[in-house]
């Protein structure tokens, strides 16, 4: 399930919260190299009932709203591949408080329709059911995000 790449470093017993967090952001991290969302890769790291939950108001952050259950996270993704280049990510802290993780992150982004660059401090919350993520909710610079993807 991991990336053979590692963008995210740590020591994380295998199977812990910490670990299968770390193995999808190295999954989702490899778009970096490569400027291809791997869905299937990362979609194996979600349950089935996925909840995503992105804040933000479209059109200026596209991928803004709810996104429930695997069909759904599929569109999501393809929203990404749309709109998002990730130009890199600093992942700062994982923070683990039983089956719920957090994630703190740097970002540096630019919009694939305008060419904009921009970045942003962010936190990710994830809790996991059965080693896998169910509830994915992001805290992110929406501000940031607004004026990097609002077009003219």
């Amino acid at each position: 399930m991991s990336n053979t790449k590692q963008y995210v470093s740590g020591d994380y017993a295998p199977g812990t919260p910490k670990a299968i967090i770390k193995d999808f952001l190295n999954t989702l991290l490899g778009y970096t190299d490569t400027k291809l969302y791997d869905e299937q890769g990362m979609n194996s790291f979600f349950t089935d009932d996925i909840e995503l939950h992105l804040p933000g108001t479209r059109p200026d952050t596209p991928w803004a709203g709810t996104f429930r259950g695997l069909k759904e996270l599929d569109v999501f993704w393809d929203i990404c591949a749309k709109h998002l280049d990730i130009i890199s990510h600093d992942v700062q802290h994982i923070i683990a408080d039983g089956d719920k993780v957090v994630v703190v992150a740097h970002e540096i982004m630019a919009s694939k329709i305008t060419g904009t660059r921009g970045e942003q401090d962010y936190a990710w919350l994830f809790q996991l059911r059965d080693g896998k993520i169910w509830y994915w909710r992001l805290f992110e610079a929406t501000e940031a995000i607004a004026n990097t993807f609002r077009v003219p």
